[in-house]
């Protein structure tokens, strides 16, 4: 099993963060993982990215002009990226974004109210932690156990405040999909 995952947005929506956070949770998990961001020199409000491969072997190349799953937190990120989707990959996208036209009808689209659930919790910058626990739920890649371990370990001292919140979140975003699972 190996999953190549792209998560890109905008600087200052946690696209960085969220790479590490499941990059821990692999490594945690004693997975083989490959990790690179990047962003712009302007950071917040530039592009930012982070592609993740997680393994059950050594990866052979860290490098693939195709991904198995994307997440995206802008339209700007969907359409940069939404033609390196393998076939039966999945999208992970936002609800407040339009519906999505791909260019493979056998990619999944997994709509997660991310922004929405960020803003009940009055966290507009939560909306990653919501979409990194859905993605866990629907994945099954990574336990939620593990996030909410990786979540103590990667936040830096200067926002250690903020991670009672982001626990709640990821809880949030993984229920979300759990619950989606229950009805169908």
């Amino acid at each position: 099993m190996e999953r190549r995952i792209l998560i890109a947005g905008s600087g200052g929506q946690g696209i960085i963060f969220m790479g590490e956070i499941l990059s821990l949770s692999a490594m945690l998990e004693g997975k083989e993982i490959t990790s690179f961001p990047s962003y712009g020199v302007e950071k917040i409000g530039g592009f930012a990215r982070c592609t993740v491969i997680i393994s059950e072997e050594m990866i052979g190349s860290p490098v693939s002009e195709t991904i198995d799953i994307l997440i995206v937190m802008n339209k700007q990120a969907l359409e940069r990226f939404k033609t390196k989707i393998a076939p039966g990959g999945m999208l992970f996208y936002d609800s407040s974004m339009t519906e999505p036209s791909l260019p493979d009808s056998s990619i999944r689209k997994i709509k997660v109210p991310a922004l929405d659930r960020a803003v009940s919790f009055n966290n507009l910058k939560g909306t990653n932690m919501v979409m990194l626990g859905a993605f866990a739920a629907q994945t099954g890649l990574i336990k939620l156990s593990t996030l909410l371990n990786a979540l103590d370990i990667v936040t830096p001292e200067h926002r250690k405040d903020a991670i009672a919140i982001n626990k709640k979140l990821l809880r949030e975003g993984y229920l979300i999909i759990e619950d989606k699972k229950s009805e169908d």
